[in-house]
């Protein structure tokens, strides 16, 4: 690591980084006082800066269990496990909140359900910040190991607190657990257990989530474990490494990156970050989610803070329907579908929103509203077509139009698999008729009468199939079943347009086709 961070004197243990890489946490110890002080740094430009002493932490550290501490998602809140304090019970979390450069907030418990009678140690946020992992032990002892079970708690909706703890499944609880590590994808889990199999005293294991949300089955980290206790680890937004502590012969311990072998990387991510402001570019109130498009499982749910900035991460191997939202008065949306199903790297991607009041005049462009090769509207859809429903239950009086554009329009009197629509258009054309008259012909003083053949132009009817591309008949008929169901279909009017329009030109300038919707 940076020397600003480890300097290769002093003993440098257990780092945790942040969710999104920016902070980090970590032990020092006073050679003097013979304890461990609780650091913290931070990356400015790219750079990591000398870490500084979490003093208000560090009082009575000997009432502070080393290691068993960890940040929330933006680096600006340290949970940490202490019996300093009037807890619950035993060793308790506590978190303690940055307000300035290095100022913290007296902590504060987390309270119960998380911390009980017994004790409650090793804390792990998910990068939402709506999950905490950790270890619930009947008695743990600083600087022994301990055989525990891990939980997990989901945070309620009114703020720090957290509902009723979980086990996790008997895959990961054997029995003899500690130091759950969630790693920033959310479905990656590096803990230590004491399990058969290790190469002595607790391991490190690395197990994921499958596609149905279920844990796998837990794999060993041999390339890292010793023989000794391997208690604490953290990985960083990048997924690439791991930072643990090493330590060589006699000299003292430092903190390391380590890359992760095949077979035990955590899935990619992405960072999305923004500010939303409303036209005159003032922070307004919003709220930022995200939901598994196909699954329709709900993902995030942010509020930006008073700055109308945002920041939360995205897992590869989804596809996602991302929108912002204004909280008060009637304003316009914006929404977009992530296909995030194969992610190379991470990257950071910014998402800023100008929200603007809902007026008659008022369009949006639906990028999320999608329609399948027989023009119905795909179930990803189905959350953009909430958002525009809501304008409708909103305002009684208010009326939509629909304007459908398309701007690759192409036709063929032949099919092809290109063209998969039909119109049959008929045409008058001009026929050459011939008919058989009879002649009548003056031989030898004789009429002689002969059958003679004559060529007439008609005028008939054809009808004739031409193949096309255009799809928008379809689309309107799935969008009139949509909202008919919620009786305001005659509150809803829709178009075909050119993409040349001004209400779709001034919307769209990426899409071949699409939908944008006018406020009448």
């Amino acid at each position: 690591m940076s020397r600003s961070v480890t300097n290769g004197l002093d003993n440098e243990r257990f780092p945790y980084i942040s969710a999104n890489g920016r902070a980090m946490i970590y032990v020092v110890l006073d050679t003097y006082k013979n304890k461990w002080n609780l650091y913290y740094a931070h990356q400015e430009g790219g750079d990591w800066k000398r870490g500084e002493e979490v003093t208000i932490v560090n009082k009575n550290t000997n009432l502070l269990y080393t290691g068993g501490y960890c940040l929330s998602p933006d680096g600006n809140t340290i949970y940490f496990t202490t019996k300093k304090y009037n807890g619950v019970g035993g060793y308790d979390i506590f978190y303690t909140k940055r307000y300035n450069a290095n100022d913290w907030t007296t902590p504060v418990s987390l309270g119960k359900p998380v911390n009980s009678e017994v004790d409650d140690i090793n804390p792990s946020m998910s990068s939402d910040g709506e999950m905490i992992y950790f270890a619930r032990c009947s008695k743990a002892t600083e600087g022994e190991t301990e055989c525990c079970k891990i939980m997990v708690a989901e945070r309620l909706q009114s703020g720090e607190n957290f509902d009723e703890p979980k086990e996790l499944p008997s895959s990961i609880n054997t029995g003899c657990e500690s130091s759950p590590r969630i790693l920033p994808d959310d479905e990656t889990l590096i803990f230590s257990s004491k399990r058969a199999g290790g190469k002595g005293g607790h391991d490190f294991y690395f197990v994921q989530k499958d596609h149905y949300g279920k844990w796998g089955q837990p794999k060993n980290m041999s390339f890292i474990n010793t023989s000794q206790d391997d208690r604490f680890i953290s990985v960083d937004v990048y997924s690439q490494f791991f930072y643990t502590d090493l330590k060589e012969e006699e000299s003292s311990y430092d903190i390391y990156k380590v890359m992760f072998p095949d077979g035990f990387k955590p899935h990619n991510v992405i960072s999305i970050e923004g500010k939303v402001v409303d036209k005159v570019g003032q922070p307004i109130k919003s709220r930022v989610q995200v939901f598994d498009a196909e699954t329709k499982e709900r993902i995030h749910f942010v509020a930006p803070d008073e700055k109308g900035e945002y920041w939360f991460l995205l897992t590869e191997g989804h596809l996602y329907d991302f929108s912002i939202q204004a909280l008060e008065g009637n304003h316009t949306f914006e929404s977009e579908l992530l296909d995030l199903k194969v992610v190379d790297k991470y990257r950071r991607e910014k998402r800023d929103a100008t929200l603007s009041p809902l007026k008659k005049g008022s369009a949006l462009n639906l990028d999320v509203l999608v329609f399948d090769e027989k023009g119905s509207y795909l179930p990803s859809s189905l959350k953009e077509l909430e958002r525009v429903g809501k304008f409708l239950r909103e305002d009684p009086t208010r009326k939509l139009e629909f304007l459908l554009y398309k701007s690759d329009y192409k036709e063929d009197s032949v099919k092809s698999p290109a063209l998969t629509e039909v119109r049959y258009d008929t045409i008058r054309v001009i026929k050459n008729v011939e008919e058989i008259i009879k002649v009548e012909t003056l031989v030898a003083d004789s009429i002689v009468v002969s059958d003679s053949t004559v060529v007439k132009k008609v005028e008939q009817q054809v009808v004739k199939k031409v193949y096309h591309n255009d799809l928008r008949q379809k689309m309107i008929r799935s969008l009139k079943t949509y909202f008919r169901e919620y009786n305001v279909e005659d509150r809803v009017v829709y178009n075909s347009v050119k993409a040349t329009d001004p209400r779709v030109a001034i919307h769209d300038k990426k899409n071949k086709e699409g939908v944008v919707v006018v406020v009448k």
